[in-house]
């Protein structure tokens, strides 16, 4: 039998046994109600009876009393009085009839005895009295004697009758109410006895149905949760917990199947994580010594880049100084080669730095606001010979709406401007090369500018136009001998637009030119100029400079004896120092208007001896000019900006190493 199937039929069980109680409650107290209406019918009859009694007793009296009021006279006196005694034979016989009725109320009905035999006096009495009427002289007033003798008991008799008929009445009523209340007393405790059986059976029903399979159930699965997999629950389990019980061990026979497979499969897992490892270690391995390669490269390609850029100074300073004076074609010829192989290496170097530097992701910005219009002059004045040599038209629009300050990091900018312009005039013969500067969309405080140069030399075939931008692409057919590059150029001015929150874009057609776009985005403007541009097409190298004191700090002779040549011609008076503990010692003596200083150096380098000369009291008014082939770090400026007055980068220009001068001594 399922356990529901039990649970039902016990509970139809329980409500017909509690339907049956209510029934016989309902029966039981519609018989109470039944015999109290008996009662009060029978005493309501009785009293009816007893007061008619009453009444016509009381009437007899009421009739005898007017009798004697109004005086009549003997005759009608006796007459009168025969029809009393008459009326007290019927009387006699309404006390009898009513005396039967008191069956129920033995109290009562000794009373009725009793009044009966009061009016069978009463009615000797009436005889008496017709006797006495017949012989006396006064036969009213001895009549009403005998008479008035015998009549007040009766009626205290009769009022006995009725509180014994009412006393009695109030205890059947009584006697009813208390059987009822004992009939519901009695119910009460059977319903509240069998709710108790109900509950008791109720509970152990549910523990025979439930409680103890449970009871089992659980048992076992706690005993499966500490480990024990080979426990079952028994089947012999009442109603659905057959099927669960069965369910139950099934369950736990694909558990352990489970467990089986699961312990297979972290056996597998830890293998594999073992194997992980041991290949994650091996990984990170080379990955520190990937890291401590690539260490490694940059400092050996940025120690090269300025072994390197230090001698290459002197070649490319004194191929300027060359430039300067007279000299025949012919060596003008091969000052010019010396001049062009010592750019182009300067810019190998450069993009080979830069690349290192972006690989490693050690290349950081140097936001600052510089002069646009400044610097695309200057850029102007930079390709303006190489441009005129080579027989082309150059033009640099400059749109009225952009910005004269800009906020973003000049040198690169200048990095890119420079690459571009060189790649257009080195692959461009003739025709014209255009340079082209506009806003593309103003904001609030920040505009979005496009750099356009455009040429009109060989251009870029399709094929080699998703290539033009991967590092060390060249494109086919190109003559290396006769344009040279490493193919790193543009890769570089790609990464470094990126870093600049900008983009480069190209559009080209073979054999009618290129047109190449760097655009900027969110670049903080001012209108605001502190420079005449005018300026810029002057040459400063004509200019001389006010008389001065310099001292020049440098390890290397021939970059110090360099720098001297690039000023002869100017009233300055020349102190040299190999170091920085003896450029302090020289500057504390010498007191200079103005100091060069190499940052690498033995001993003491620039940056302490700067340091140490801006802490001087007497010392700190002078200027220092960083002059070094090391490429100062981003996370630098702000050292750079504090130490030194202006940054030089070798191999030093002469016009740029000029305009410095005259920024600070005129």
């Amino acid at each position: 039998m399922t356990i529901r199937i039990r649970l039902a039929v016990f509970v139809s069980a329980m409500m017909a046994i509690v339907f049956s109680l209510l029934m016989y409650a309902g029966y039981s107290e519609n018989k109470n109600n039944k015999k109290l209406g008996q009662i009060l019918s029978n005493a309501g009859s009785l009293s009816v009876s007893i007061e008619t009694l009453d009444s016509h007793f009381q009437k007899q009296l009421l009739s005898w009393s007017n009798l004697l009021l109004r005086g009549e006279n003997p005759e009608n006196y006796y007459r009168y009085l025969q029809n009393f005694y008459q009326q007290e034979r019927d009387t006699r016989s309404e006390i009898t009839a009513l005396e039967n009725k008191l069956t129920d109320y033995p109290d009562a009905q000794a009373e009725m005895k009793k009044l009966y035999q009061e009016h069978i006096q009463l009615g000797l009495t009436y005889r008496k009295a017709l006797k006495i009427y017949n012989q006396s002289e006064n036969p009213i007033y001895e009549t009403d004697q005998a008479i008035s003798n015998t009549v007040d008991q009766p009626l205290k008799t009769l009022n006995a009758v009725k509180i014994s008929v009412l006393q009695h009445k109030l205890k059947k009523i009584e006697r009813a109410n208390f059987e009822s209340k004992e009939q519901r007393n009695l119910i009460f405790i059977i319903v509240a006895v069998s709710l108790i059986i109900f509950v008791f059976s109720f509970l152990w029903v549910m523990d025979v149905s439930l409680g103890r399979p449970l009871a089992k159930i659980i048992r076992a699965a706690s005993e499966i949760y500490e480990g024990n997999l080979e426990k079952r629950v028994t089947e012999d389990l009442p109603g659905e917990f057959k099927v669960f019980s069965r369910a139950f061990n099934q369950m736990t026979n694909k558990l352990i199947q489970s467990n089986d497979e699961l312990n297979n499969n972290m056996n597998t897992l830890k293998n594999e994580i073992n194997r992980r490892k041991e290949l994650e270690k091996e990984l990170e391995e080379k990955r520190y010594a990937a890291e401590d390669a690539s260490k490694a490269k940059t400092e050996f390609i940025s120690t090269i880049s300025h072994e390197i850029r230090t001698p290459l100074n002197v070649v490319i300073g004194y191929a300027d100084l060359l430039s300067t004076s007279e000299v025949n074609q012919k060596q003008k010829k091969f000052i010019n080669s010396i001049q062009a192989g010592g750019a182009s290496l300067l810019n190998i170097i450069n993009d080979v730095l830069d690349l290192a530097k972006i690989e490693a992701g050690k290349l950081e910005l140097d936001n600052h606001v510089f002069n646009l219009h400044e610097l695309l002059y200057e850029l102007r004045l930079m390709f303006e010979k190489q441009i005129s040599d080579k027989g082309l038209n150059f033009e640099l629009i400059l749109d009225e709406t952009v910005p004269i300050n800009v906020m973003s990091d000049e040198h690169r900018l200048k990095q890119i401007l420079m690459n571009l312009l060189s790649n257009a005039i080195k692959f461009t013969e003739q025709g014209s090369i255009v340079a082209k500067v506009s806003v593309l969309k103003f904001h609030q405080d920040t505009v979005d500018l496009l750099f356009e140069v455009k040429d009109s030399g060989l251009g870029v075939s399709k094929e080699f136009h998703q290539d033009i931008f991967n590092l060390f692409s060249q494109q086919d057919g190109q003559d290396t001998r006769r344009y040279g590059g490493t193919g790193l150029g543009l890769s570089i001015c790609q990464k470094l637009s990126t870093m600049m929150n900008g983009k480069i874009t190209f559009n080209s057609t073979p054999g009618e030119g290129s047109s190449f776009f760097l655009s900027m985005f969110g670049v903080a403007a001012s209108s605001q100029s502190n420079t005449d541009v005018n300026l810029l097409t002057d040459n400063l190298s004509q200019k001389v400079l006010a008389a001065a004191k310099i001292l020049i700090v440098d390890d290397i002779s021939a970059n110090r004896r360099l720098l001297c040549d690039f000023l002869i011609g100017h009233p300055l008076e020349i102190i040299e120092a190999e170091n920085g503990i003896e450029a302090i010692s020289l500057a504390k003596k010498h007191k200079p208007d103005l100091i060069l200083m190499d940052i690498k150096m033995p001993e003491m380098d620039g940056a302490e001896a700067t340091q140490r000369i801006k802490d001087d009291e007497n010392l700190k008014h002078i200027p220092v000019i960083a002059v070094t082939a090391s490429s100062i770090k981003a996370s630098d400026v702000e050292q750079r900006n504090v130490l030194f007055d202006d940054y030089l980068t070798k191999p030093v220009k002469l016009n740029i190493l000029l305009g410095s001068l005259r920024n600070f001594i005129g």
